[in-house]
């Protein structure tokens, strides 16, 4: 099955449980009704040859394989698309990765990539929260700080020009970095439509020393995410893990402390052997093994070791934005030594 035709099986199953969810409805059918109620993705999974099946991801156990069959049957009425029970997975309840109100790992100066960072306290916002600095990024003029947009501007709740500071969980008032941008700089997610992303850009003040590195080599441009590829990330909070890029096209419904809303088009990220993230690692990008960055780290379901990412290539596009890379501000190389020289005396 191709892309094109993937999409639209994929929306008839859609528009089938919006009708198996609207309590004005007739329609009813109490094996589908299970399974509808543990829905929390779709997505379209692509091979190297482009073909395409649809994946229904779950919440919870939806019952055994009988069970499954049935209410699939309701869900795909009117489809050429064949879902079987084994397009079913169990990837758990999507949540938002910031961290808020306990004092996390914390960090060395000067601030860098995956360090802990947030918006300075006040008391409208009394309560610290958190995320990580996923880079240095810049148009060729400014350098910005990376992140969430629920990790520094909560939808336009903070004021665009807010103070963005260096481990707000230690420190709630003080290691001011930068200062929140506003919006196009800084994704303004809407209600009623679907979203393709949620970056939060704060330009760097210019008194401030950062380092741009990561613990590995790492590209300047955005690239092209692989279905099925390793990828990695790194967090101050839970440094450098791996996992498998599953599908590149996965839609779901987010809430958050401003609201819920629709993700269109976003990356999903089965976690290796080890945790791949934890609650505080909003933000970090994630990136292919060649070092190339590919999206940014903000949901995930920690327990059953399943992340969303947003793609970065039409972010980064659209701002003429790369990645800031090299070693940090005063790290000088060693010269090696000369052979055939003697020491003078």
């Amino acid at each position: 099955m191709k892309f094109q035709h993937a999409q639209r099986c994929l929306k008839n199953i859609q528009d089938n449980l919006r009708e198996l969810r609207d309590p004005t409805s007739s329609c009813w059918d109490l094996n589908a009704d299970k399974l509808a109620s543990q829905i929390v993705g779709f997505g379209i999974e692509d091979d190297e040859e482009s073909n395409c099946k649809i994946k229904i991801y779950t919440a919870g156990a939806v019952g055994d394989r009988s069970t499954c069959e049935c209410a699939l049957k309701y869900l795909t009425k009117s489809n050429a698309a064949p879902v079987t029970p084994d397009d079913v997975i169990q990837t758990g309840l999507f949540l938002p990765m910031m961290a808020t109100g306990t004092p996390g790992a914390g960090g060395t100066k000067p601030p860098k990539p995956g360090s802990p960072i947030g918006f300075r306290m006040d008391r409208v916002f009394p309560t610290p929260t958190v995320g990580a600095l996923g880079g240095i990024v810049s148009n060729g003029q400014t350098k910005f700080i990376l992140t969430a947009n629920h990790v520094i501007s909560l939808n336009d709740w903070v004021p665009k020009g807010s103070e963005v500071i260096f481990d707000p969980l230690s420190f709630p008032t003080g290691g001011v970095i930068g200062n929140l941008s506003p919006s196009p700089l800084t994704d303004r997610l809407v209600g009623d439509k679907i979203n393709k992303s949620e970056f939060a850009l704060a330009e760097v003040k210019q008194d401030v020393v950062l380092d741009p590195s990561f613990p590995f080599p790492v590209q300047a441009a955005a690239g092209e995410p692989q279905c099925h590829g390793r990828v990695m990330k790194y967090s101050v909070l839970s440094g450098r893990t791996t996992g498998e890029l599953v599908c590149r096209h996965i839609s779901l419904e987010l809430r958050f402390d401003f609201g819920r809303f629709q993700f269109d088009n976003q990356l999903l990220i089965k976690g290796g052997a080890s945790q791949f993230a934890r609650p505080g690692d909003s933000g970090s990008l994630v990136f292919l093994e060649s070092g190339e960055p590919v999206g940014m780290l903000f949901a995930g379901s920690v327990d059953s070791g399943w992340f969303v990412a947003c793609p970065l290539k039409p972010f980064f596009d659209k701002h003429k934005l790369s990645l800031v890379t090299g070693a940090a501000p005063g790290r000088s190389r060693k010269r090696p030594a000369q052979k055939g020289r003697s020491k003078k005396h």
